[in-house]
């Protein structure tokens, strides 16, 4: 099996509102779901391509950039190293760097061998989870390590097909882990000084970083083969909902929150359900099929009662960008495109796939749209961007010390002094 993770002539316009940017501290954005609220686009995009506005060569991995204050958190590795380095995120020079062994093997499944798992920062601290499940916490102000844990041989973890790749979750002083282990299938760890708080559940793990509920009191996550929710506080279960199949099939899409509902989805005849949240006991299935949004990785974008994102595999190259109506899981409109990620910016989509294209497209629930295009990077491209004041970071992926991040104005608020 071979899976693939993780001049003003000719212009195209359009108007979004401006309110003021924000960080982008954690993987797909402030609240775990690729909402940028408080971004901007330009209204107009030039043929001759978005401005570059610094560029960086990085190392293996498929660990997207995080931002906080003005500061870009990119965790890679070269050869024996894994590196973790602060940036300024207007220039891209360094404000500090550490780094730490580099042990993971692979499995033959996929030649990466750098970190899967998206950075954390919370506060003052980093948080970040490697491919042999090794957790640490480092200070955000000089990259000191305040601790470190060793997951996979304290719970008795499997690194699956290509090592750990759950992002934490960092949430009341806790910071809430998808490790697999025996009898420890999500652990939560104390911010303060990792120390355990809480493990639950015995569940292998997944690819997929887990969310909060809507009052944060609950941790909502897929595992290997199950969609679950427990208590941040203890741990205590609230229920737990058969997802996944057995084989070489892996669960990586995060499961997305709606108004009391919860959408969880997977390629590889796994297939998607919505499901309504009770208040007591298990959820009730609304729909459930392998039709509406089948994603090897790719976590759709909900807006207004529609989801949007590329379903499909890396691997079989049947990748379509569509508009999935939530409440009916209707298909309302598919287009043939490579798989990817996206970031909701008002009534637009910036659309990375993995073959290293930027599109912007139209929400619109009746027709695809797409509004701008620039090709990005001529190599893969599976890292999620992130989007901070009006700034698109982007890191593609190459065998070896060959990969790049790159910063590229995409709204008014970088042009600003």
């Amino acid at each position: 099996m071979n899976i693939r993770l993780f001049g003003a002539i000719g212009l195209s316009l359009f108007v979004v509102q401006v309110t003021l940017a924000q960080d982008w501290p954690q993987i797909l954005g402030p609240q775990r779901n690729g909402v940028a609220e408080n971004e901007s686009l330009f209204e107009e995009f030039h043929e001759d391509g978005l401005e570059r506005l610094w560029k960086k060569s990085v190392g293996q991995g498929y660990a997207g950039p995080v931002l906080k204050d003005n500061s870009l958190i990119v965790f890679h590795r070269i050869g024996k190293e894994q590196i973790c380095e602060r940036l300024n995120a207007d220039s891209g020079e360094e404000i500090w760097r550490v780094t730490f062994p580099a042990t993971y093997q692979g499995g033959g499944v996929d030649s990466d061998l750098g970190p899967k798992a998206v950075p954390v920062i919370h506060d003052d601290k980093v948080i970040l989870f490697d491919p042999t499940g090794q957790l640490y916490c480092l200070d955000f102000e000089d990259g000191t390590t305040l601790w470190n844990r060793a997951t996979h041989t304290d719970y008795r973890a499997r690194e699956g097909y290509f090592g750990a790749g759950s992002t934490p979750l960092v949430s009341d002083d806790k910071v809430i882990v998808n490790v697999g282990g025996q009898d420890a299938g999500l652990v939560a760890f104390q911010l303060e000084d990792g120390e355990e708080a809480w493990k639950a559940v015995s569940d292998q793990a997944s690819y997929s970083s887990p969310i909060l509920n809507a009052d944060g009191t609950a941790v909502i996550a897929i595992t290997r083969f199950k969609a679950v929710s427990v208590n941040v506080a203890d741990g205590q279960v609230n229920f737990e909902v058969p997802f996944g199949m057995r084989g070489p099939t892996v669960n990586a899409a995060m499961p997305v929150l709606v108004d009391g509902h919860l959408l969880i989805n997977a390629a590889y005849n796994v297939g998607a359900k919505w499901l309504r949240l009770e208040d007591d006991g298990e959820p009730t299935e609304v729909w459930a099929n392998n039709d509406s949004y089948s994603s090897q990785y790719s976590t759709p974008l909900f807006k207004d009662g529609f989801f949007y994102g590329t379903a499909g595999r890396e691997d079989f190259q049947d990748g379509s960008f569509r508009c999935v109506e939530a409440e009916t899981g209707n298909v309302q409109w598919s287009k043939e495109m490579p798989v990817g990620h996206g970031i909701l910016v008002g009534a637009r989509i910036l659309h990375v796939d993995c073959k290293g294209k930027l599109r912007i497209v139209a929400v619109n629930p009746k027709a695809f749209e797409e509004v701008y295009s620039m090709d990005l990077f001529p190599v893969p491209t599976r890292c999620i961007p992130a989007i901070s004041r009006g700034r698109l970071f982007v890191r593609s992926n190459a065998f070896g010390p060959k990969g790049q991040l790159t910063c590229y104005a995409i709204g008014p608020d970088a042009k600003k002094e």
